[in-house]
């Protein structure tokens, strides 16, 4: 889950500050690597991991 969002400005990417449930862990991931889960909720689909524009390093998550 991300809690914050830290923005270096234009030259930079976003990063987001994560806890990861599983492990308690925080982590500041840059944007390309964050991605959406699916929430029935809100009506968001799971997302397509096989979408071939994403790169390859996405599709083995």
């Amino acid at each position: 889950m991300a809690f914050a969002v830290i923005d270096y400005g234009a030259e930079h990417n976003l990063l987001w500050v994560t806890a990861i449930d599983a492990t308690g862990e925080i982590w500041c991931a840059p944007n390309p690597k964050v991605r959406m889960q699916k929430n029935w909720s809100l009506g968001r689909p799971a997302p397509a991991m096989g979408d071939p524009k994403l790169p390859a390093e996405l599709k083995a998550i």
